[in-house]
């Protein structure tokens, strides 16, 4: 009975593990051009809101919106359409909210896992926009990146002038 008890953990504890590391390969192109939700008044009050009701001092924090674009992208060989949202303060940068989230920056060649220092992502419930926000001002939200593959233990990232190819 001890054996048996022995091998259903050792399974539990394998399979959870095993999930838990699953890897997507994620291909994002920027086309010329894709539409970009507007950062309309609804939305720039809902980010007040948020800020507020998590008991946030806006002026200590660093809020990063990101608005919902057409552009779709591919993983694991399948196209996902509504995964893309752009910072709307740097247009070079992304989040990708499946099937992992994760931030790519064209402009630094960059894809991080934002994982770190407290940075917490809040999606609005129509969809139109993230929000990231990181309790303190300068915190780099990128988090760690892909290019770390010590830690990730994944490929680094393939970037050319408008895409980007990696697995997360």
């Amino acid at each position: 009975m001890r054996n048996i008890l022995t091998i259903v953990v050792f399974l539990l504890c394998f399979s959870s593990h095993a999930v838990g590391f699953e890897r997507h390969e994620i291909e994002f192109s920027v086309p010329v051009k894709y539409g970009v939700e507007a950062y309309k008044t609804d939305l720039q009050n809902w980010v007040s809101s948020l800020v507020k009701g998590l008991g946030y001092d806006s002026s200590k924090i660093a809020t990063y919106v990101f608005l919902k674009t057409d552009i779709s992208i591919r993983a694991d060989g399948k196209i996902v359409e509504g995964a893309i949202y752009q910072n709307k303060d740097k247009p070079t940068q992304f989040y990708v909210s499946k099937p992992k989230a994760a931030i790519v920056d064209f402009s630094a060649g960059k894809v991080g896992t934002m994982g770190v220092s407290g940075i917490s992502t809040h999606p609005t419930p129509s969809g139109r926009m993230v929000v990231v926000l990181s309790p303190q001002k300068g915190t780099n939200i990128l988090g760690v990146t892909l290019d770390f593959t010590f830690k990730t233990q994944v490929k680094e990232p393939k970037f050319s002038s408008n895409s980007v190819h990696y697995e997360w």
